[in-house]
Parts: C-alpha cells; sequence; structure tokens
C-alpha cells in the first residue's frame, strides 16, 4: 500500500499541483490539495477484483457537503488517467466499476473530492492491484486464458466433446507471479433440462429417447425405434427404463439434487460427477424422482459412450397418460466417465 505522495511522486509541501500534471486528468484550472485546503477527502478507500472489473468503493468524509468525486488510474509505469466521475452514492458508500482492465496487469487507483471551485482533494493513499490470470494448455503450449480471484473460473468458449488442459498461476498486489499450479482437465459435453417422455403404453410415437450430439436434432422417438437408447414404460409396479438394442444401465441410481452443479447453485448441491465403469445389465430400471440413472449406449461409431439422466417428475398430463420429466447429459468422448464439472458447454475450473 502507497500513498498518494508516494505513488504519484510529484507532491511538494504547500505547493499546489495542476491537475495539467497528471496526463489526462482534467482540465488546466483543476488544482490538487493534498492534505487539506479543499472540500473533505474521501475515506476508506478500497479495490478488489470481482468478475473482469475492479471495483473501486470509498466511503463519505463526515465533513462532506455533496461535492463530486473523481477517480484516477494509472497502470504500472504509467500516467494516472481520469477514467471516471462520481456524483451519487447510496449510504454513505460510494463505488466505481472498471471494466477496461487487461489480464495479469497492475493498476493503481485514488479517489478526489471534487469542490465547486475545482479544487480537488485526494484520499490519503493510492492503492495497487493485479488483476489475477488463468492459463490454458494446449497443443504443448499455454496460453492466459482470463482471470479470477473467485474460487473458480468457467471457460465458455470449450467445445463440447474435446478434453482441456488447465493450470492457475497467484499474483500478489505487485504483480509477481507464482509457478503454476499442478494441471487440471475438464471435457465438457451437451447437457438439456426439461426434458419430457411418454409412456410407451399411453404415447408409443413419444416413449422412445436418443442422447443427442447435436442440440438441432429431436431427442424424442418412438418407442419402437431400433436407433433408441432407451423407452419409458409403466406398470402396476412402477416406472421404467428400458435400454434399448446394445444399451446397458447400471443397476443403481444415485440420490441427487441437481444433474450438475456449478455457478448459481445450492450450497448443498450433490450431483453425480463420474459415471461408474463397470457392473452395467441389460436389465430394465426402476425410476424413482430426484434420482440421477447413468446409461452406456453405442454411438454410430459403435464405440461406448456414458450418459445420464435425473428423473424431476413421475406423473400424468391433462388427459392422464403417464409421463417423466427429466435432465440429460452425454459425454461425447467414448470411453470418457466425466459427467462433471461443466456448465453448459463450458468448463468450469475450480
Amino acid at each position: 500500500m502507497r500513498t498518494v505522495e508516494e505513488t504519484m511522486g510529484r507532491w511538494m509541501v504547500g505547493i499546489l499541483v495542476a491537475a495539467a500534471g497528471l496526463s489526462g486528468c482534467s482540465s488546466d484550472s483543476t488544482v490538487l490539495v493534498p492534505g487539506g485546503g479543499g472540500p473533505a477527502a474521501p475515506v476508506a478507500l478500497d479495490v478488489r477484483y470481482y468478475d473482469r472489473s475492479v471495483v473501486v468503493t470509498w466511503e463519505l468524509s463526515g465533513a462532506w457537503n455533496g461535492e463530486p468525486f473523481r477517480v484516477y488510474a494509472a497502470p504500472e509505469g504509467g500516467a494516472y488517467v481520469l477514467v471516471a466521475e462520481v456524483t451519487n452514492c447510496s449510504d454513505g458508500l460510494c463505488s466505481y466499476t472498471d471494466v477496461n482492465i487487461q489480464p495479469g496487469a497492475t493498476y493503481t487507483y485514488y479517489v478526489a473530492s471534487v469542490g465547486f471551485d475545482g479544487v480537488e482533494t485526494p484520499t490519503a493513499e493510492a492503492l495497487v492491484i493485479t488483476v489475477p490470470r488463468v492459463y490454458l494448455y494446449l497443443d504443448g503450449e499455454s496460453f492466459l486464458l482470463g482471470e479470477t480471484d473467485s474460487e473458480g473460473f468457467l471457460d465458455e468458449l470449450a467445445e463440447n466433446g474435446l478434453t482441456y488442459e488447465y493450470f492457475v498461476t497467484a499474483l500478489d498486489e505487485y504483480g509477481h507471479e507464482s509457478a503454476g499450479s499442478g494441471s487440471g482437465f475438464g471435457t465438457p459435453r451437451p447437457d438439456f433440462h426439461g426434458e419430457y417422455l411418454y409412456d410407451f403404453f399411453a404415447v408409443p410415437e413419444s416413449s422412445g429417447f436418443i442422447f443427442r450430439d447435436d442440440e438441432s436434432l429431436d431427442p424424442l422417438v418412438s418407442g419402437t425405434d431400433p436407433l433408441r437408447h432407451f423407452r419409458l414404460e409403466t406398470d402396476a409396479q412402477g416406472w421404467w427404463l428400458v435400454p434399448g438394442p446394445g444399451v446397458s444401465v447400471y443397476p443403481q441410481g444415485f440420490e441427487t439434487t441437481a444433474l450438475r452443479c456449478g455457478p448459481g447453485s445450492d450450497a448443498f448441491c450433490v450431483a453425480l460427477d463420474e459415471a461408474p465403469q463397470s457392473g452395467y445389465v441389460a436389465d430394465d430400471l426402476g425410476l424413482q424422482t430426484q434420482t440421477t440413472y447413468v446409461l452406456r449406449v453405442p454411438g454410430d461409431d459403435n464405440r461406448l459412450r456414458y450418459a445420464a439422466l435425473r428423473v424431476q417428475v413421475l406423473g400424468f398430463d391433462q388427459d392422464d397418460a403417464p409421463l417423466m420429466i427429466f435432465d440429460w447429459s452425454y459425454q461425447l468422448q467414448p470411453g470418457n466417465p466425466a459427467l462433471a464439472p461443466v456448465t453448459g458447454k463450458g468448463v468450469r475450473i475450480r
């Protein structure tokens, strides 16, 4: 942490410094008055990184008289620039969010009160922050992917069916970067929420299901379709998942609260992250709500892939036809049991 005087290296006690001396700050008529002589200085300055932006906050001095504020920023080794003017504060707390930042770069911020005569009084100190970063390792080279100060990072550019290797570095407030962490791997896959399927004996043409790798293709098929991965049947004993030709199921379900967990999930979210790799059978499987079931299905290349469905509702429509509402996911890589951690088409790094 450095004071404004130390950071700018241009203060002289008792001397007014013209704003023209701060490149791009303000007009030539504006002057800065460190340590008094102008409006009350902002207090409790703080800077933090959040969601690809730097959030600058400060509080109103007890002697504040309605003056507006100016936010200044300087990249490492560069001059201060006026980045914002703030006129409204809520409950004594003021803030500005700076989105014009670069990953891995270091910035210094301070805020000044602006008197009605143009005189500025800066905060007692300027604060330094370094934007953090995440790397993607691909084809023998590492690429800077992004930055975060949270417990995770979402790669929304990842493609379904491809495996990515990631590592993370840490930065201190002076921009010193640590060695990379151990590598983590992620393979995103398609998923869908709120799918429905009818009982084969009630609506046979909408009772079969095929796990799709293309969202433009309808996964609902006839219960007699030879390519179906499964169909839904009901009888007096309950609701049944009936595997299609060449498909096997894991004979027990997993109690879960969601198909997947990730950003925005409940704190106690429970999901099945990985499919069992053995023990599959070709038997009918009894279904329960709030439960995830795993299937092993042949792809177009006849290689086996893992898929999961989570039952939300077992009920009836307005015509009393039995139906199931469920979420599903389909791993595109043959033999890869990873069902999470993912979010949509992105890879979540934790």
